[in-house]
């Protein structure tokens, strides 16, 4: 199930309820996909220790706690929570927690394939994880979990120009679908033009 709202949109809109009801529905499903409806923090706030996700296989939410002006901290404390979370969904191969807008992107990426599980950070500026308290030690408890291995890590450093949030969808490489394929070339082709228009 995919949802997607201008990023441009109020953010007042993005409160804690709409994160608590696609928290409860999360449940029910295989797949989540839910881009700026509503700041992942909300959804994992609203997630219960005793929560169990018997289907979920793939999750993708956006999070302004991953632009590059926010605090390591609350980054950190953010990709912690969903570790947690992570902990009581046994069939979650593939988690992404995103941001993008003009000049930045950034995206925190947890697969499993062919045995292995890994994170990776990839974005506009250095995010190396080991700087953000407790975070690998948190999905390696899921690795160790899920696969009894330990989580291999990767970082990635994206260097082309993002014009919109369109650009870092693009850059960002996600293992999973986020917009329809369509609406993402229309939001490139209209940054495009008003580069152009701008010169």
């Amino acid at each position: 199930m995919n949802f997607y709202a201008d990023p441009l949109w109020d953010s007042s809109a993005l409160d804690s309820q709409i994160g608590k009801v696609f928290a409860d529905r999360s449940l029910q499903l295989e797949q989540l996909a839910a881009s700026f409806m509503t700041d992942a923090r909300h959804f994992f706030h609203h997630c219960q220790k005793s929560w169990v996700w018997p289907r979920l296989q793939s999750l993708a939410l956006t999070s302004s706690l991953l632009c590059s002006t926010s605090s390591r901290e609350g980054a950190a404390a953010l990709l912690r929570a969903a570790a947690k979370s992570a902990l009581n969904m046994p069939k979650l191969h593939t988690m992404a927690l995103w941001y993008g807008a003009r000049r930045e992107a950034c995206a925190f990426i947890y697969k499993i394939r062919a045995g292995t599980a890994s994170i990776t950070s990839r974005s506009t500026w250095h995010m190396d994880l080991n700087h953000y308290p407790g975070v690998i030690r948190a999905w390696n408890n899921v690795s160790f979990k899920a696969l009894h291995r330990d989580i291999h890590v990767c970082q990635g450093l994206i260097q082309e120009v993002i014009e919109s949030h369109g650009d870092a969808i693009h850059y960002l490489r996600l293992p999973c679908t986020v917009i329809d394929p369509v609406s993402l070339w229309q939001i490139r082709r209209e940054a495009a033009r008003s580069r152009i228009n701008a010169n």
